[in-house]
């Protein structure tokens, strides 16, 4: 048994040797195949003519695609690489003509420089129709078969027609697209940036096959070690064949060039090719090729059945052992796989081969964001490298990012970044913001092998911050306004109050009389505004009522007269059109005095004119569109135009929004346009603006034009009744207290009257009998409003009570603790409305 197995190993030596002198037999003979073939001449052949055209044009500018490998390609370095490259070299150098060098520039611009006769010498062209308008072709110097490539997993591919129903990839406007359509095949197209994606695709799993020249398959799979590949089958289509392409003008060069290359010796341009590419091709199949491959593929055969007879039963357990960890490695990176494409996020590993960032594996994600910003314009084809190209912007102070300072290429230098924004500007100039993490990849020996990086397109989470922080302002501004409504509205109890009081004294025929129902009722229209603010800041839907606009504007101009500097002129134009909108009055006036007093601010130093334009429009859909998405139909037209300074677009492009204002310290809080805007949407309006430096500003809006009918005017109210009953009022302001007593006792009312509500109730508490009903205040330092009218029904539950507060949530808020017999009223409140509700309260009570 020993015996046998030592001749076992005798055998196993013996096949290996054998093997090893056919190999060296095999590929010396594929060196020297073609040693027959003509040797370099001794001369070019080149006529006089052609002679002297070389003496003329001692330099040629030349340039190529920027990465086309193994043909013609760049790494970092000034001057092309690959095959095509030391061909032209070669010729270059034969015909003793310097070469100038158009390095790295994409193959667009230089098929345009070509047309523009920038270029005078391609050296690796393809022949096509469309380029023979400005390119002559000289014969074509080398050919490669076409190839279909496949994994083993793949199945059994024999020709094309084996290609029905699988998923193929390529780049756009590959010709063999063509050849599958002429021959009936069907199958599903996955696009490729470049050939090395194609093949990537095809590695990975993602397509099942790619057509592709023998050169290029075999320097793609070979420099970027993508092992699983195999020729699946040839095709029976042309080879792939290369020419060099000259200026159409220049027949002289075509034909020097076609001399230099028949010229060029055999065995030059397989040292060429030898050196580019890892193994040989050769059309045609010879007798002699077909003895040694048998006889070389006998000498393997013996070898391999001699090795099964030695190692089949260790193999045996070999192999089980492999292909168990294969399936769990296979389960594994199918997890893997499907995790990565899940994920929510775009992912990339990245790796730096000879200076240049390398993509290794990227999600879909990954590739949806690069496709948005790296095609630019629809194009189909983008390489990794214009990614990078891209501008990059710090998204908090729109400061450049240098191309070192990416995330990515920070994290090649060992730092590790974490949820950094950044704004990347597209090909087409699109923005989109993303934040990025980055982080080193350390191998077994602490070097850095690759990076990881994550990113996502954050522009809808920028969006919903800044919705939330409008929200925040918006939220300041009402507590703001509900802070200071109750004190403003005290303010303008008084006024309205006083003004009443007033206006009964005076005779109706006097100036004075009518002054004072205009103080009333602007005191009125503040009332509103306040509630209006408030409503506003809130986001509390406002009733809307059929509005005649043109009254409002000749409303709004009567108050405005009378604040205007004495140089600025209002010319109104339209105030007879009886266009109807549906609005709230009280915003209406809000939009014109505005409008009008920022027109105010801009001519405040040299005047000028404010026209204000009411006028009806018809839009059609054309028009519709143009003004903002409207819908076409009727609308009323509102101008304001100034004659003013003017704005730039970057400041008109910001005064609508909250807070914004070029006014100085003290003369404007920025919500005045902010609140404009506001009412106009509301109202299912469009605003827009007309500007520039020194050329005044226009304000246009549109309403659309209702045609329900004006409500009818309510009929004036009749003076209240009064009464001799005993009231007892509180509050803390005196003045109010004042005011209310002279109010009620010009009904016939008897007043008592406290500014501390704790002594108010003590004096109720004494004699609860003494009163008919209460008046008091809600907000009050020592005993509030609600706390008083509960001790007071504690002990006489009949008693009519009226709570006055300036917060209308207060009066909610009360009516919700159901007090029983307490009426509320919101502040400022008329002399008719108190002596009306008292009226009620004590009617109610009896």
């Amino acid at each position: 048994m020993k015996h046998a197995f030592r001749w076992q190993y005798t055998i196993f030596f013996i096949g290996i040797i054998l093997l090893y002198l056919f190999n060296i037999f095999l590929f010396s003979n594929a060196g020297h195949a073609e040693v027959d073939q003509p040797a370099y001449p001794e001369a070019l052949s080149l006529t006089q003519a052609e002679k002297d055209w070389l003496a003329r044009h001692r330099k040629i500018r030349v340039a190529g695609p920027r990465n086309f490998p193994p043909f013609y390609f760049y790494e970092d370095a000034p001057e092309p690489k690959g095959v095509t490259a030391d061909i032209m070299r070669a010729v270059a150098g034969t015909l003793g003509v310097e070469v100038e060098v158009i390095p790295d520039i994409p193959w667009p611009q230089v098929l345009e420089m070509a047309k523009n006769r920038e270029v005078d010498w391609i050296p690796c062209a393809a022949v096509s129709e469309p380029r023979k308008a400005f390119w002559s072709f000289t014969d074509p110097f080398m050919s490669f078969p076409m190839l279909i490539i496949a994994t083993p997993d793949t199945g059994f591919i024999g020709g094309i027609h084996d290609l029905n129903g699988k998923k193929l990839s390529g780049v756009k406007n590959i010709a063999w697209r063509d050849w599958l359509a002429k021959a009936g095949v069907s199958y599903e197209w996955i696009p490729a940036a470049t050939p090395l994606d194609s093949l990537r695709m095809v590695s990975e799993g993602k397509a099942d096959a790619t057509i592709e020249n023998l050169a290029t398959s075999v320097y793609n799979i070979d420099r970027y070690g993508l092992s699983n590949l195999k020729v699946a089958a040839p095709t029976a289509y042309d080879a792939y064949s290369l020419h060099f392409a000259v200026r159409n003008d220049w027949p002289e060069l075509q034909s020097i060039l076609n001399k230099a290359l028949a010229a060029m010796p055999k065995e030059q341009k397989n040292e060429i090719k030898g050196k580019w590419l890892s193994l040989r091709y050769e059309h045609g199949i010879r007798l002699q090729d077909i003895l040694i491959w048998g006889a070389g593929i006998g000498a393997s055969l013996f070898l391999i059945i001699g090795l099964i007879l030695v190692w089949n039963r260790r193999l045996g357990r070999e192999i089980a052992l492999r292909e168990a960890t294969e399936r769990d490695l296979h389960t594994s990176l199918s997890i893997l796989h499907e995790t990565l494409e899940q994920a929510p996020m775009a992912i990339e590993i990245l790796k730096k081969v000879d200076g240049r960032t390398q993509l290794l594996i990227e999600n879909q994600e990954s590739q949806k964001i690069k496709d948005a910003l790296c095609r630019g314009g629809g194009e189909d084809e983008f390489a990794l490298e214009d990614c990078f190209e891209l501008e990059f912007r710090d998204i908090a102070s729109s400061t450049p990012i240098s191309y070192s300072m990416l995330p990515a290429q920070r994290a090649f230098a060992g730092e590790t970044v974490e949820n950094e924004r950044i704004m990347a500007i597209g090909r087409d100039r699109r923005q989109v913001p993303l934040e990025v993490s980055a982080s080193p990849v350390y191998g077994k020996n602490g070097e850095i092998e690759a990076v990881f990086s994550a990113f996502s397109d954050i522009s809808l989470r920028l969006q919903l911050e800044e919705d939330q922080m409008q929200s925040q302002k918006m939220e300041a501004i009402g507590t703001l306004a509900g802070g200071i409504a109750h004190d403003f509205n005290n303010i303008l109890s008084i006024m309205i109050g006083n003004a009443e009081l007033a206006a009964v004294d005076a005779p109706t025929w006097s100036p004075t009389y009518a002054k004072l129902n205009e103080i009333k009722s602007a005191g009125l229209r503040a009332r509103n505004l306040v509630r209006r603010l408030l409503s506003f800041s809130r986001n509390t839907p406002l009733s809307k009522q059929p509005v005649l606009l043109s009254s409002i504007v000749n409303e709004s101009v009567g108050l405005l007269q009378a604040t205007l500097a004495a140089n600025i002129k209002i010319r109104c134009t339209g105030l007879e059109n009886e266009g109807i909108i549906l609005a709230d009055a009280t915003q209406l006036h809000q939009v014109l005095i505005n409008l009008c007093t920022n027109a105010a601010h801009a001519m405040e130093e040299e005047g000028g004119m404010l026209d204000i334009y009411v006028k009806s429009v018809e839009l059609n859909d054309d028009d519709a569109a143009r003004n903002l998405n409207l819908e076409a139909g009727s609308y009323i037209r509102l101008e304001v135009a100034d004659t003013g300074i003017g704005m730039s677009k970057e400041t008109a492009d910001r005064i609508f929004d909250p807070y914004f204002t070029t006014k100085g310290l003290g003369k404007g809080t920025g919500l005045g346009l902010s609140v404009v805007h506001g009412i106009v949407r509301s109202c299912s309006g469009a605003i827009e603006v007309d500007t520039a430096p020194n050329q005044g500003t226009r304000i246009s809006i549109l309403f659309p034009a209702s045609d329900q009918a004006l409500p009818e005017p309510e009929p004036a109210p009749g003076l209240p009744e009064g009464g001799t009953e005993r009231v007892l009022v509180v509050d803390d302001e005196p003045q109010i207290i004042e005011m209310n007593t002279l109010m009620l006792e010009k009904f016939g009312y008897q007043v008592t009257s406290f500014t501390d509500s704790r002594e108010a109730i003590k004096r109720f508490l004494e004699s609860p009998d003494d009163f008919d009903v209460i008046i008091t205040d809600m907000a009050m330092p020592t005993l509030s409003g609600d706390l008083l009218a509960q001790k007071a029904r504690a002990v006489r539950p009949d008693i009519p009570i009226i709570i006055c507060t300036g917060f209308s949530e207060k009066v909610q808020k009360l009516r919700e603790l159901d007090l029983g017999g307490v009426t509320y009223l919101r502040k400022p409140i008329s002399m008719n409305e108190l002596a009306a509700e008292v009226k009620r309260s004590l009617q109610k009570a009896a």
